[in-house]
């Protein structure tokens, strides 16, 4: 029933533990540094596993997903992702990093919580998922937490 729990956690722990080691590599060089050698990793990583099963990641040629009434490839889909996730995302992620000479958790706090939020509101107004009470409620409380932590940092 709860399959993604401990994924989720799992994920959860790596991406609580990164930023202590993206924090040292971009203070030690520099942000595009980081960038450069996390997406060398990471495309190797990726390359292996395209290389063990290309005949799998070769059917998403054929998929498509309806936005909007609007038939969208897959392919396509993915590079908007790889465009807003890891280009803007990690350069931005790191350079805030590097920028950042308070507490480490800082910039984690805002750039792992704000997602939710964002994700919650294009979900509602692209997919038009249901965002009910309780879920506006938490937003409003995570939104007053970060705001608080930060005006609190020391």
């Amino acid at each position: 029933m709860y399959n993604f729990v401990l994924p989720s956690l799992v994920a959860a722990l790596g991406w609580g533990i990164s930023p202590f080691f993206e924090k040292i590599i971009v203070k030690n060089t520099d942000f595009q540094t980081c960038f450069v050698f996390k997406g060398l990793i990471t495309g190797l990583f990726g390359l292996i596993l395209f290389l063990l099963n290309a005949k799998h990641f070769l059917k998403i040629r054929e998929k498509y997903e309806v936005i909007k009434n609007k038939k969208v490839s897959l392919i396509y889909l993915s590079l908007i992702a790889v465009i807003f996730s890891y280009i803007i995302g990690n350069v931005a992620y790191l350079f805030a990093l590097g920028e950042n000479k308070n507490a480490t958790m800082l910039v984690p706090l805002v750039s792992y919580v704000m997602p939710l939020i964002f994700m919650t509101l294009i979900s509602y107004f692209v997919t038009h998922e249901k965002i009910n009470i309780r879920m506006i409620i938490g937003i409003i409380i995570t939104i007053f937490g970060l705001v608080f932590t930060l005006l609190n940092k020391e």
